[in-house]
């Protein structure tokens, strides 16, 4: 079957004229300068937190502040810095990118979901397991997603579940085929919308969970990333053309997630679609 055979009439054509109308704002994500994101909390509310509880040491939060000096106070970390903050395996060390994606994913800074989380990643076992995927030594997305769910499931993991465990995924995997993409309450209830199929397990208050959602699921919904880049590329083939430009799964994500504050965006109306039941609910016990 192809992939445009996949995606449900009822809401295609909404979603499609969404994507159109935010086009140039999600290619913007990921050119130098360009990109719209800006966070809700400095990075110094996060350093100064760590410290206040003790979870820095003198010396890495002199590093922090020196290494992140210009976005102390306004922090402007998107897609493209972070990618290339993850991939300067000089420059930056795995602390540094733990502490970058936590706020990047606008983690809440409280002692029961920052610092646990903070403490959790810097645990032996997890850290080089981090640095392992960041070195390239593990490269499989299903495997570090299941070990991500594992220690999650063991309590070894605290303070975060899939929607930020996957952002690790996606900006510690130095590669562009077969990256892990970012799954998250707003990535999975459009992944169930266009598919009209429950795919991922959301929860009613909808979150999502390592333990409803295994590695499988996972898989499924990294493929449907995928598979909708190539389907978007080839519908706005036409647009793109006279920008020279590809739309990419790291694109793909972006629309099913975009957040535009005009009424019409896509993510206001699946949220719509998603609070009436039109795409059922699954929860697994």
């Amino acid at each position: 079957m192809k992939f445009e055979d996949t995606i449900s009439d009822a809401y295609k054509s909404e979603f499609l004229s969404c994507c159109k109308n935010e086009l140039d704002q999600v290619m913007q994500h990921f050119n130098p300068g360009e990109s719209p994101y800006v966070l809700k909390n400095p990075l110094k509310t996060y350093i100064n937190l760590l410290d206040k509880y003790g979870l820095l040491t003198p010396e890495k939060k002199r590093s922090f502040e020196e290494k992140f000096q210009d976005d102390l106070e306004r922090s402007k970390f998107n897609h493209l810095k972070l990618r290339k903050i993850c991939s300067d395996h000089d420059a930056y060390d795995i602390e540094d990118c733990i502490l970058i994606i936590l706020i990047w994913g606008q983690i809440r800074p409280s002692p029961t979901t920052l610092n646990l989380a903070w403490k959790s990643l810097n645990s032996l076992s997890i850290k080089k397991f981090l640095e392992d995927i960041r070195s390239g030594k593990e490269n499989e997305r299903k495997k570090i997603y299941s070990r991500f769910a594992a220690y999650r499931k063991s309590g070894k993991l605290k303070g975060i579940d899939t929607a930020y465990f996957t952002k690790i995924i996606y900006f510690l995997m130095n590669k562009d085929q077969g990256r892990g993409y970012i799954l998250d309450q707003f990535t999975a209830r459009s992944t169930n919308i266009l598919l009209k199929q429950n795919i991922i397990n959301i929860n009613k208050n909808g979150t999502v969970e390592s333990r409803k959602n295994d590695a499988e699921v996972y898989e499924k919904y990294c493929t449907f990333i995928e598979d909708l880049a190539k389907y978007l590329d080839n519908y706005f083939r036409k647009e793109l053309g006279r920008v020279d430009v590809e739309i990419k799964p790291q694109h793909s994500e972006i629309f099913i997630f975009y957040d535009n504050k005009d009424p019409s965006g896509w993510r206001k109306k699946s949220d719509k679609i998603f609070k009436e039941n039109t795409c059922s609910l699954v929860e697994v016990e």
